[in-house]
């Protein structure tokens, strides 16, 4: 795919996020554009403006991103990796 404005379902897609925080942030920008409802940020892929902005005024339904020092490691979970450990941790599993 060469972007996510080419998504052909983009209000039924999530995106996982495996990109440096300057390119996150512009396919968050081009993501909210389109409608994606969700985005998974993973470790050391964003910064605090990029979850701020990831989080601010609805754009998304859903965010998930870890990345403190309860996270499991110094780079944070790999969501795609840990995705049951995080589901129970939120108490939804």
């Amino acid at each position: 795919m060469s972007s996510v404005s080419t998504l052909p379902r983009p209000r039924v897609t999530s995106l996982s996020i495996v990109t440096p925080p300057k390119a996150t942030h512009a396919i968050l920008q081009e993501a909210a554009e389109v409608g994606v409802p969700a985005v998974w940020l993973q470790p050391v892929m964003h910064d605090d403006g990029v979850l701020e902005f990831a989080r601010a005024g609805g754009r998304f339904a859903t965010v998930v991103a870890v990345q403190d020092e309860k996270s499991g490691g110094e780079d944070g979970w790999c969501i795609l990796v840990d995705y049951d450990r995080g589901l129970e941790n939120v108490g939804k599993l």
